[in-house]
């Protein structure tokens, strides 16, 4: 334990816990929005082409779902914290995966071929 963790109380500890997690969840709450934003806006189709529409699309809404439950349920989460973090840590990566999957790759031609027009 630091010096400075061993001057806090014990309150005060757990509501600097409390406050953490609810930064951390809300950071994944706009996360899940941005993820939802890029797979149903029809802004972001001509910036973000999806070659599985239906897997961003759903892994969006999960998510965002998820994010949701999560903000909400931040002081229940506090009981199991570390397997409470540990769990969501997993469902984001996941999350950025299945993002990732769902978009189209640019190849190494079109990117050549983009920065060409632009010269």
């Amino acid at each position: 334990m630091s010096p400075a963790q061993r001057s806090l109380p014990a309150a005060a500890a757990g509501d600097v816990a409390r406050r953490e997690l609810y930064f951390f969840n809300l950071y994944r709450a706009l996360q899940a929005c941005i993820y939802a934003g890029l797979a149903y806006s029809p802004l972001a189709i001509e910036w973000v082409t999806l070659r599985y529409p239906l897997l961003g699309r759903l892994n969006a809404l999960i998510y965002l779902v998820f994010a949701l439950v999560a903000f909400l349920q931040t002081r229940l989460w506090l009981t199991r914290l570390k397997f409470n973090v540990a769990i969501a840590l997993a469902c984001d990566v996941l999350a950025a995966t299945f993002a990732i999957a769902s978009m189209r790759e640019i190849g190494r031609a079109s990117c050549r071929e983009r920065v060409y027009a632009c010269v």
